[in-house]
């Protein structure tokens, strides 16, 4: 089973790199053929002890702040679709296992004959009651569909920080546009700037290759425990307030209770054309009134 793995790094940082050596080392337990590329844009690297291949791209202050070196290694990730069985992108403090590749391998094929994209949920340890919880879910999950008896748990936040394929899907997904960067990450669905498109990869909910993204869940109502990937940073664990002009909070839920009652669960649907439209008509009328909130 041959691994790629491509990581952005952003520099010069001593406390990010020592995150980024537990990300490399951690990815090196795969596969006993792994190879990991360090994407960054300094000299930083050049001296330091890390068993990976370091790439350096040259970008303008400008643009390392919007984010582009987190595309950088496509062009690099596009030229190794034929050497590879499994394509990796991950942030340089997301911490993906052994653990979460086998879950990965027990599940993936099983949903995305479905059309479904296999989730994962980016967790952080509170040091105050010893619990993990989750970045990025603001709603506990509630929503749900069935796949060959087998229940799942539909996350409507796919973003994880990472994404990762096999050749058949990596190989479809470099010839669309969502590759490219040729698409909006800010619309009616999402909220995607620069290094979030990136990250998001093919899993996006404003994309079209998956109808959307679901965990597994056992007996007892818990999300099968392959699908939490540790965010090593663990910066959100107490920031609360407002976020990006909305009132959101970072991990409000303990991975323990991120599931809704079961007796409160609902089987999924797809998006109908009338919410479409309705959404659409909402986004756009946002955008009609901060600009005219500008002009005033």
């Amino acid at each position: 089973m041959n691994i790629v793995a491509h990581i952005p790094f952003f520099g010069p940082n001593l406390e990010k790199f020592k995150i980024l050596r537990k990300t490399i080392k951690s990815l090196k337990t795969l596969s006993k053929n792994v190879e990991i590329f360090v994407h960054t844009h300094n000299n930083f690297l050049n001296n330091k002890k890390i068993s990976s291949k370091i790439i350096i791209h040259k970008l303008s202050a400008e643009d390392l702040n919007k984010g582009y070196l987190t595309w950088k290694c496509r062009k690099l990730f596009e030229k190794q679709k034929n050497k590879f069985d499994i394509f990796i992108y991950c942030e340089h403090d997301i911490f993906f296992t052994k653990k979460n590749l086998k879950y990965w391998l027990q599940h993936k094929d099983e949903l995305v004959e479905n059309n479904f994209n296999l989730g994962f949920l980016t967790t952080e340890f509170n040091y105050t009651d010893n619990k993990f919880y989750s970045i990025h879910l603001q709603k506990k999950l509630i929503n749900y569909v069935k796949i060959k008896n087998k229940k799942y748990m539909i996350n409507p936040q796919p973003y994880c920080c990472m994404w990762i394929y096999d050749r058949i899907e990596f190989k479809s997904f470099i010839k669309t546009k969502w590759w490219k960067f040729k698409w909006n990450g800010k619309n009616y669905l999402s909220y995607y700037g620069t290094t979030e498109m990136s990250g998001i990869g093919w899993n996006g909910i404003n994309m079209d290759r998956y109808k959307s993204t679901a965990i597994p869940i056992d007996d007892n109502n818990k999300l099968n425990i392959g699908c939490f990937i540790r965010h090593l940073t663990n910066n959100y664990i107490n920031l609360k307030g407002k976020i990006f002009n909305h009132q959101k909070t970072w991990c409000k839920h303990d991975i323990q209770k991120v599931v809704d009652n079961v007796n409160r669960h609902l089987p999924f649907k797809e998006i109908s054309f009338l919410k479409k439209l309705l959404l659409i008509l909402k986004h756009n009328s946002r955008k009609v009134i901060r600009i005219i909130n500008k002009i005033i």
